[in-house]
């Protein structure tokens, strides 16, 4: 065999074996940035899950404060009102103690 036949057969099969390496490599760069980005997805989708919980407990929390204020707590006019009945009432008593102190001198 010629020396131009055997340097062309090694040039080819050194060609072919670049060309699969380099295939391969490339394969396995992206088969791991595949298995990298399907990690970083699979955590955040565990974060939103944990979130989500977390908004759902924290909307159920802010709803049972509300009731809770609802139901304990009064009105600024349901106060005055209040208010208003207690100062006659007051003002009532003190006009009936003067009364039966006026009437015992």
């Amino acid at each position: 065999m010629e020396t131009s036949t055997v340097v062309a057969i090694v040039g080819g099969t050194l060609a072919a074996v670049v060309s699969v390496g380099s295939i391969l490599t490339f394969w396995m760069n992206f088969s791991n940035r595949i298995v990298e980005a399907k990690s970083i997805a699979d955590a955040a989708t565990k974060q939103a899950s944990g979130a989500v919980s977390r908004a759902i407990t924290l909307e159920k929390e802010l709803t049972d404060l509300r009731v809770e204020v609802a139901r304990d707590y009064v009105s600024k006019d349901t106060l005055g009102a209040l208010e208003k009945r207690v100062i006659d009432a007051i003002n009532a008593l003190g006009t009936r103690i003067d009364g039966l102190v006026k009437s015992q001198h």
